[in-house]
């Protein structure tokens, strides 16, 4: 059930009637979206983001084993 909101003044009472009509409107009309149907389109978008993720890690691991290895090199 929707709530009934107080009409402002600042508004005629048919604009009032227009907007609250528009609402409840778009309240029953909205999509409700499940998280299968997130991963289901990301799935889809992006068939290898997984693997994408895996390797942006995977090079960042990297930069920061070289970062270390330059830091703390000792010299011989």
């Amino acid at each position: 059930m929707i709530k009934e909101q107080k009409q402002p003044n600042n508004i005629s009472p048919l604009e009032y009637e227009i907007l609250s009509i528009m609402e409840r409107s778009l309240k029953e009309t909205q999509l409700k979206i499940t998280k299968d149907d997130i991963k289901e389109i990301v799935h889809n978008m992006m068939p290898d983001l997984d693997k994408m993720i895996a390797d942006k890690i995977q090079n960042h691991f990297i930069e920061i084993g070289e970062f270390l290895l330059k830091k703390f090199k000792t010299e011989e």
